[in-house]
């Protein structure tokens, strides 16, 4: 799975590319905030929280933040980019595309049990996001990189000859609403989904297709 672009580089609020000690600051700010969001929502967390949690004062997060939008961003970039790792680093694993194809989608639904918050953080995470634009523009990003990463997998199976003669944009598009919808359930009735079999069935079902 593609990694997730990473925001610009950072700079030393003096000028110039951080120090070592100014990144291993910035990003125990992150590890904590992330932290915090996770277990009491970005709303519910104020820059004191993350202060205390550091153990450090205000005025240290605001020499490295601008405020808690701009830590609430970086914390989502980074969430967002270990999910994508994972998947990735399991996908690339196997051989075939058929392969990749059952990989990829009980990869996404291995993370979201092993990380039960994930969405709702991630859409909680979003808030801190100012404009309507600027979130569409990044959930847009994702779901188009999701979705031509399956196109990639499925085209190139149907090419070898590997997998049916089937229209990859289509099945694509139907890999991907069957993980957001899985995931958005595990999310909102965490235990309701059994998680062995719904990858079981999903096997049968893909294959019989392929």
């Amino acid at each position: 799975m593609a990694r997730e672009k990473q925001p610009a580089k950072s700079k030393s609020r003096r000028g110039g590319d951080p120090t070592f000690t100014e990144r291993a600051r910035r990003t125990q700010i992150i590890d904590a905030a992330a932290a915090l969001f996770s277990s009491q929502g970005f709303a519910n967390t104020s820059m004191d929280d993350i202060a205390k949690a550091v153990g450090v004062s205000r005025g240290v997060l605001f020499y490295y933040f601008d405020g808690k939008a701009e830590i609430g961003e970086h914390t989502l970039r980074l969430a967002v980019r270990a999910y994508s790792d994972y998947v990735r680093d399991r996908v690339r694993r196997r051989r075939t595309a058929r392969g990749k194809l059952h990989e990829f989608a009980e990869a996404c639904l291995d993370y979201q049990a092993e990380h039960p918050d994930l969405y709702i953080a991630f859409v909680e995470l979003l808030g801190c996001l100012g404009e309507d634009e600027e979130k569409y523009r990044l959930t847009r990003s994702l779901n188009q990189r999701t979705r031509n990463q399956l196109i990639e997998i499925i085209q190139a199976g149907v090419d070898r000859g590997e997998l049916a003669a089937v229209d990859a944009g289509a099945l694509a598009d139907i890999i991907q609403a069957f993980i957001d919808g899985m995931m958005e359930m595990m999310a909102m009735e965490p235990g309701a989904v059994a998680v062995p079999a719904t990858k079981r069935l999903w096997r049968q079902m893909l294959d019989s297709v392929l």
